[in-house]
């Protein structure tokens, strides 16, 4: 379902973007700081063609993405350092500050050497049932039974459909 009001946001954004008025709009839209929430950073992804594929990015990629956003004003700081900025309106400057979700291990041997060159600090929300195998991702295992077989047969109302 396309939800109207977002289509027009994008299309004004795309507008300032491509007639070179973003700059000037800016400190009206420009907002006061970012999260970025990271999932994977790897740079060789276990199933580069998962479903879930969008939420890898390349070690090189975040290194990128990093200088350019310091190149172009914002100060990564700490969550609670975030919250504070927030709290003072942006008083203080464009901030960034930088989260990953599950504690995936190559936070650590891929993402962290990327993080502690640009000095960018990270938030790491960890679920313990997986880190002890506990529990299980379920897109995880329902990729696993999908890939198992040649095809899926979906019973619905209509009957039985075939997915390849």
């Amino acid at each position: 379902m396309i939800d109207g009001a977002e289509a027009i946001r994008k299309l004004a954004l795309n507008v300032a973007r491509y007639t070179g008025l973003a700059p000037l709009a800016r400190p009206f839209v420009g907002g006061i700081g970012a999260i970025l929430m990271l999932h994977r950073v790897t740079a060789t992804p276990e199933k580069p063609n998962s479903v879930n594929r969008h939420l890898n990015i390349a070690p090189a990629f975040l290194d990128k993405l990093i200088a350019d956003m310091k190149d172009r004003g914002y100060a990564f700081v700490a969550l609670d350092e975030a919250v504070k900025r927030i709290g003072a309106g942006g008083k203080h400057g464009q901030f960034a500050t930088i989260t990953a979700d599950d504690a995936y291990r190559d936070n650590m041997t891929e993402a962290l050497p990327v993080l502690e060159k640009h000095g960018a600090p990270i938030t790491i929300y960890v679920a313990p049932g997986l880190i002890d195998g506990a529990v299980d991702l379920w897109w995880d295992v329902i990729e696993g039974i999908v890939d198992t077989g040649s095809h899926l047969t979906l019973k619905t109302k209509r009957g039985s459909t075939v997915v390849d």
